[in-house]
């Protein structure tokens, strides 16, 4: 068989959830909404001893923030196997992906998982947020779109809104 590693920046599923409101993650070092899930993602990929680990970000959006806007680097990303995920981002965008994104920094592999995002298929915010990622919401009246680490379909991000007081985790990617 061919080889299927490729050289690209690096992202993956992480390895512990949580709640929508991410400030009560263990690796969130007291941040709140986006830049708790960046430091979580960032924490992740120092403990593992990966490169250029202050580089990660979370791939969340909030009400004001499409994630696609977060990130100056336009590719291509690969999971921590070397297996590519997208050319650029355009490519995060189109609705399919090269591979899901199942891999943890720790190069675990993960099935059936469900990732907060807040990110519809186009990379553009969702109303579905956990309120900013702040709460951890059961009644029903707030929720937060996730996707699926085992899919490479639009799926991958927008899957369906959950309750923000269920268990999901977040997807990292390297940036410039």
């Amino acid at each position: 068989l061919p080889s299927h590693i490729s050289s690209g920046k690096i992202a993956f599923i992480t390895s512990s959830g949580g709640s929508g409101n991410l400030s009560t993650w263990a690796d969130a070092d007291g941040k709140t909404g986006l830049e708790a899930g960046d430091a979580i993602c960032q924490s992740l990929a120092t403990t593992t001893g990966l490169t250029n680990a202050d580089k990660f970000k979370a791939w969340l959006s909030d009400s004001s923030t499409d994630t696609i806007s977060r990130f100056s680097y336009d590719g291509p990303w690969v999971r921590i196997d070397g297996v590519k995920i997208a050319d650029n981002k355009a490519d995060l965008t189109d609705g399919s992906l090269f591979s899901p994104i199942n891999q943890t920094e720790e190069g675990h592999y993960r099935t059936n998982y469900g990732v907060w995002t807040g990110t519809e298929k186009n990379g553009e915010k969702s109303a579905n947020n956990c309120n900013n990622w702040t709460s951890d919401d059961g009644s029903g009246s707030l929720k937060g779109l996730r996707g699926v680490a085992y899919t490479a379909d639009s799926y991958w991000t927008e899957a369906i809104s959950n309750n923000c007081n269920t268990m999901q985790w977040l997807y990292c990617f390297e940036d410039e």
